[in-house]
């Protein structure tokens, strides 16, 4: 798909170069350039920065409430929510998130954990509060 996506646009950079001034075909050249640089510097943080912080991210539920602890790049971020602070539980649009919304309007987001739908169902059970 990528080598289709590249013949085309050479064929079109080739099209408008022989139709073109040097000027133009330059600044094209450089908007074709543009698009698989950030794609490539995105994947590039995804892959070193996003999917490790991902798999540092831990979720402990007792009786209480749960204690979310995790670590950015350099700080460590440690939340504890109770069964009472939760005002309701929102599943995202897209994917297979969950975020939990306190009564002071902060999301607690639970997206990277392996069985997040279980989870969310022992934090139901446990808190009380509905899926909306």
């Amino acid at each position: 798909m990528v080598s289709l996506v590249a013949l085309i646009s050479l064929g079109i950079i080739g099209f408008i170069k022989h139709t073109h001034s040097p000027d133009v075909f330059g600044f094209i050249l450089l908007l074709c350039l543009i698009q698989p640089v950030t794609a490539l510097l995105l994947g590039l943080f995804i892959f070193f920065i996003e999917i490790p912080r991902a798999h540092r991210e831990r979720v402990v539920v007792c009786k209480q409430g749960l204690f979310q602890a995790g670590k950015d790049i350099k700080n460590r971020r440690v939340e504890v929510v109770g069964w009472v602070h939760i005002r309701r539980i929102y599943k995202e649009v897209f994917g297979q998130g969950y975020s939990l919304i306190r009564w002071s309007g902060e999301a607690l987001p639970l997206s990277f954990y392996q069985d997040v739908e279980g989870l969310v169902d022992l934090i139901k059970a446990l808190s009380k509060v509905e899926e909306k």
